[in-house]
């Protein structure tokens, strides 16, 4: 396991414009700390910033699969299926204790809204959503986007009024319980995700999600 854990963040060096998504996943990483104080209102948004910084880490490793020297390597299928796999449980781990120490940290910033229980339930709804996303984005990237847009406002529109209340009933108080359910919620994710690449596999990579450069290269 070690031994593939070392080998991912070889190969991210193949990746295009690693620098860029690194940049870019740090940037999302510290907006999702800057929704997260904003309010119960913006915790969502939180929750996804946190999470939308590990695509740009996963974008560099399918990336780095249409370099001459992955892609021509035997193991690819092991680069795409296992090493994303390595990718998305550590870079879950780092989210989600973001997510859970920030709604922690955060809980008494407001007095209205949903308990911090209930916003860490919903967040982890869009947690699932993004995982699906991340995988389809690849390969047919506006059946994704499409998907996790209307997936996205549609848990939006309903995590609210009667529904929130009503969890809040259930879930207030019991931070435990609320920090169990979230994390199941991002193993759930985990494994939709994981089934979605394998389905996926065989397809070729849109070249919509493909960096300009590699987009000419591969014309």
């Amino acid at each position: 396991m070690m031994k593939d854990i070392k080998n991912c963040f070889k190969l991210l060096k193949y990746g295009y414009q690693i620098k860029t998504n690194i940049v870019c996943a740090v940037f999302f990483f510290l907006l999702g700390v800057a929704f997260s104080v904003i309010g119960y209102e913006a915790f969502a948004f939180s929750v996804v910033y946190f999470f939308l910084a590990i695509l740009f880490v996963i974008q560099s490793m399918y990336m780095a699969l249409y370099s001459d020297f992955v892609g021509a390597s035997p193991k690819r299928r092991k680069i795409e299926i296992r090493y994303i796999d390595i990718l998305n449980v550590m870079g879950g781990i780092i989210a989600s204790a973001a997510t859970i120490i920030t709604a922690f940290l955060t809980r008494n910033l407001s007095q209205e809204g949903p308990s911090m229980e209930t916003n860490l339930v919903i967040g982890g709804w869009m947690v699932i959503i993004l995982y699906c996303y991340m995988c389809m984005s690849f390969k047919m990237m506006w059946v994704g986007m499409l998907i996790f847009l209307v997936s996205f406002f549609s848990v939006m529109n309903i995590a609210g009024g009667a529904f929130t209340a009503a969890f809040d009933e259930v879930l207030a108080g019991k931070s435990a319980l609320g920090v169990v359910i979230f994390l199941v919620e991002v193993v759930i994710g985990i494994v939709l995700g994981h089934v979605i690449r394998r389905l996926l596999y065989r397809k070729s990579m849109s070249k919509w999600a493909m960096g300009a450069k590699l987009r000419m290269e591969q014309s």
